[in-house]
């Protein structure tokens, strides 16, 4: 097309010289009085006005759209504020794919909805479109925990843990969990929580527990010398308070301040090795950090995304503690997607303890496998109900999980379902460089759990608690 242009332009040109009179000087061309333009047969400055403006265009183009109405529904009884103050999307911003995700997700961080959909429609105005969140509240009140057992430390014991993830319709979250055992065991812990409001155009979190227990440890130092009945009694009563920030789409971070009142003391022989409190009447003055990023496109069933948790805890006798000690731990998930909605799920875990810490802020290898086979068992609410005494300053965890849907429509009232096949490692040590303990008898452990979302709450069934409940009575 250019060619043609060219030669009809010098086609053009010479017939307007051949016509003209003889001695008439032709045109200069870029002489200084020329207007813009005037001088460019070939259109060059055209080009770029239109480049420029094209450029224009596609910058308006690419423009993301404003939101100008935000619609709430299915919210029946929670108040539309806690809807809006836990988005990041507000009327009158750019609305793009991450804040309509990051919304999603930190609604159903709060616990107060099973699902959370979001939808975008042109509005009337041009540039700008309508944006409707529709809500699934979860049942206001559902099940967290619910155990029990037998060991030959104890000889029953059992508990049971109930929330309200929206609680009065405001948000707020509250959680009680009880357990009873024969052998003086009790516990009780209360949580209170703000999942999210703002002051001073930021979003903040905030919450308060309180536990209180009754324990017994086996102080003779080894499983083995159980019959000898030497025994650590002790009580502990603990207040937390944490206050937190939410500065990005998925970030968390609260710091708290923490103390306990405890008093042990020694029943029956003097233990050997025994787990390390004060005894008589101690207290705990503690700072705390925790940092969570959780990216996770949702809680029951994540396909995607990660989380990170890192929690740090700080007693001293600077701050009224009588005890002197740092503890340190790391978590990290990261879930891959995998073809017909199935996720694929690695963990690592990483901790250690400095100082004299009291032996419930150490590590308990049970808590962190599937099974153990011995007589460790996995604490409930911070009490151990096994006769294996052993605590560890040192934590390393890595895993791997495998998820496969059972069906994604309620069935028999059960809205999801998945069976989870997983593997786990366990490193700990009771001190630095002191190597394993001969009671960690198993560094690899694994487990088929049937995972359920039920009305009442979330219920899983692990094959690996089984095994490892009735390996506790056949060995």
């Amino acid at each position: 097309m250019r060619l043609r242009f060219l030669a009809f332009v010098l086609a053009v040109s010479f017939a307007s010289v051949a016509q003209a009179p003889p001695g008439t000087p032709k045109p200069s061309t870029g002489a200084p009085g020329d207007k813009a333009g005037r001088n460019d047969p070939f259109g060059t400055q055209g080009e770029k006005a239109d480049k420029n403006k094209s450029a224009a265009e596609q910058a308006a183009e690419n423009r993301k759209p404003l939101i100008e109405h935000i619609t709430i529904t299915g919210n029946k009884h929670t108040v539309e504020a806690l809807v809006r103050r836990s988005m990041i999307i507000h009327e009158g911003r750019e609305l793009d794919d991450e804040s309509i995700r990051a919304s999603r997700i930190r609604l159903l961080q709060t616990g107060a909805f099973s699902d959370v959909q979001v939808e975008t429609e042109p509005s009337a105005r041009r540039g700008f479109v309508d944006v409707k969140v529709t809500v699934t509240e979860r049942n206001p009140y559902f099940a967290t925990d619910l155990f029990y057992g037998s060991t030959a430390m104890t000889g029953f014991f059992g508990g049971f843990g109930a929330a309200d993830a929206n609680l009065a319709g405001l948000g707020l979250g509250l959680s009680v969990e009880a357990l009873y055992g024969t052998n003086f065991q009790r516990a009780l812990r209360v949580s209170l929580y703000e999942p999210t409001f703002r002051l001073f155009d930021e979003t903040f979190v905030a919450g308060v527990e309180e536990l209180l227990e009754r324990g017994v440890e086996n102080s003779c130092g080894n499983p083995d010398c159980l019959a000898l009945d030497s025994r650590l009694r002790y009580t502990r009563a603990q207040t937390q308070v944490n206050v937190g920030v939410r500065n990005a789409a998925y970030d968390r971070f609260l710091f708290g301040y923490r103390i306990d009142v405890l008093n042990a003391f020694q029943e029956g022989p003097d233990g050997v090795n025994a787990p390390f409190i004060n005894h008589g009447h101690s207290d705990i003055s503690a700072l705390t950090f925790e940092f969570d990023r959780d990216s996770r496109d949702e809680t029951f069933l994540p396909t995607r995304g990660s989380r990170i948790q890192a929690y740090l805890t700080f007693s001293s006798k600077a701050i009224g503690s009588d005890y002197e000690y740092s503890r340190y731990l790391l978590q990290l998930e990261q879930w891959f997607p995998q073809s017909g909605g199935r996720a694929f799920r690695i963990d690592a875990v990483a901790g250690a303890v400095q100082g004299n810490a009291p032996f419930f802020d150490r590590f308990y290898v049970a808590d962190w496998s599937f099974f153990n086979v011995g007589s460790a068992t996995a604490r409930a609410l911070e009490l151990n109900f096994s006769p294996d005494p052993r605590y560890d300053d040192i934590l390393g965890v890595l895993g791997a999980e495998y998820d496969i849907p059972l069906w994604r429509t309620e069935f028999l009232h059960i809205k999801r379902a998945y069976v989870a096949f997983g593997g786990r490692f366990v490193y700990s040590e009771a001190t630095p460089g002191a190597g394993r303990d001969p009671l960690s008898k198993t560094p690899f452990s694994a487990d088929i759990a049937f995972r359920l979302d039920t009305p009442i709450g979330l219920v899983n069934f692990s094959v690996a608690f089984l095994a490892d409940s009735l390996l506790k009575h056949v060995l």
